[in-house]
């Protein structure tokens, strides 16, 4: 594979989700907290998954194996 071909298959930076953090807590702001807490857990879902997925797999194997 040529390098420029490599280049191409990366996405593009800006399709990555932008995350500012200010100093201000967000404790005074209920429902923006409540909101990005909610973000987080869906985008973390997938993740999740496949790491239960994997555990799970890898004991059971384990077992089997002895």
């Amino acid at each position: 594979m040529r390098s420029s071909e490599s280049l191409t298959s990366v996405s593009p930076a800006s399709e990555l989700p932008v995350r500012i953090y200010s100093p201000e807590p967000l404790l005074g702001h209920p429902l923006t907290l409540v909101k990005n807490i909610g973000k987080d857990l869906m985008a973390g879902r997938e993740l999740a998954w496949r790491l239960f997925i994997c555990d799970l797999s890898t004991q059971y194997r384990q077992t089997y194996l002895g």
